[in-house]
C-alpha cells in the first residue's frame, strides 16, 4: 500500500512539474527526474525499465524521426508555403 500511495504521489508531483515548470526546465527534464526517483526508490526495477524500452522503442525512434522531419521541413519553409498557397489559390472564399 505504501509504494502505492508514493508512486501516485511522485505521478503526481511528475504531472504538476511537466505542466507548471516551476524551474524554466523542459518537460523531458522533469520526466528523466522523476523516473529516475522511481528506480532509485526501486518502485520500478531496471529489468522492467529494458523491457518496456524493448517493447516500444521501434515507435518510439519512428516518433523522433517524424519530429525531426517536420523540423527540417519548418525550416526549408515547406509548410509557410503550403500555407501561402492555399490562402491564394482560395481567393478569400472559406468553401475553398
Amino acid at each position: 500500500m505504501i509504494n502505492f500511495i508514493l508512486s501516485l504521489t511522485i505521478f503526481v508531483a511528475a504531472l504538476i512539474c511537466i505542466l507548471t515548470r516551476p524551474y524554466k526546465k523542459g518537460e523531458h527534464f522533469y520526466a528523466c527526474l522523476f523516473c529516475i526517483l522511481t528506480l532509485i526508490l526501486g518502485l520500478v526495477s531496471f529489468r522492467d525499465t529494458l523491457f518496456v524500452i524493448n517493447s516500444i522503442w521501434n515507435a518510439v525512434f519512428s516518433l523522433i524521426s517524424i519530429m525531426i522531419i517536420s523540423l527540417i521541413l519548418d525550416q526549408i519553409g515547406l509548410f509557410r508555403w503550403a500555407a501561402l498557397t492555399i490562402a491564394f489559390t482560395s481567393e478569400g472564399s472559406g468553401k475553398r
